[in-house]
């Protein structure tokens, strides 16, 4: 798959039922979810991790997870694209886990900054919940928050 190209256009619905035909058993939809989710998954798993062989590794790892569990999906719970999400990005933060550390510079801080959430008590509670976490997981919160949008113009 090329990484670099952009995925086509798909809906939540589409990936759901993409989803829900890959824990059918179908391959055919699970080569269609790998092309259109994984573009997506890719770039995730490259900003957290700033290197590419180790981004492929994770989505590699997350979409076998994702064929292997997708009879697990919920479409009551969320969206396919933000449970593959969560999935790919554990795969990475277990990949950085298994690694040693990888440091934040003053460059990258500057490309993340996002402007301020509209919704103070929204931003509280994050900073509540970032606070407990560990160094290195709320590091990586700080690089997937761009790519998880929540619909009302707010990140995670």
């Amino acid at each position: 798959m090329d990484q670099k190209a952009d995925a086509p256009r798909s809906s939540p619905d589409e990936f759901s039922d993409l989803l829900t035909a890959t824990a059918a058993g179908d391959r055919v939809a699970f080569r269609a979810l790998y092309d259109r989710a994984g573009p997506i998954l890719f770039r995730i798993c490259t900003r957290i991790s700033r290197d590419r062989e180790l981004a492929h590794e994770a989505l590699q790892e997350a979409m076998v997870r994702i064929w292997q569990k997708s009879h697990l999906f919920d479409a009551t719970k969320g969206t396919a694209l933000g449970w593959m999400v969560a999935i790919t990005r554990n795969c990475m933060f277990n990949m950085i886990d298994q690694r040693a550390h990888l440091p934040l510079d003053d460059e990258l801080v500057q490309n993340l900054e996002q402007p301020g959430l509209p919704d103070v008590g929204a931003a509280v509670d994050i900073v509540r919940c970032l606070g407990a976490l560990s160094e290195k997981h709320r590091e990586c919160i700080v690089f997937v928050a761009p790519f998880v949008g929540t619909g009302s113009g707010t990140t995670v």
